[in-house]
């Protein structure tokens, strides 16, 4: 996040795990961190940086490399923008996602 001078780091999670692994580092950008799962939403509150957007209406089932395919990522951009934590114009946007095997992709 630092190396890419990114503006915003969006976390797709299912268990909030990754989303820990990634403010475990203070990183200066906001973390958008979408999650189906109202009890992760909410778990984000506590950590640094970090900025809860609840996917309504996906599944919990579903594996985060298909929910990447359905517009997800471009709700968490939505979602910053919205809450005024993606600055207007050009800007890098990291996003990390776990893998059917629950590792950082």
């Amino acid at each position: 996040i630092i190396d890419c001078k990114a503006s915003l780091c969006i976390v797709i999670t299912l268990d909030g795990v990754k989303s820990k692994l990634v403010s475990k580092y203070r990183p200066c950008v906001p973390v958008v961190v979408l999650t189906p799962s109202e009890f992760v939403a909410k778990q984000t509150n506590s950590q640094f940086g970090q900025y809860a957007c609840l996917l309504e209406g996906v599944s919990e089932k579903l594996d985060p490399n298909s929910m990447q395919s359905g517009g997800v990522i471009e709700k968490g951009i939505e979602f910053a923008k919205a809450n005024n934590l993606l600055p207007d114009g050009p800007s890098q946007v990291v996003v990390v996602a776990e893998d059917t095997n629950n590792t950082i992709c």
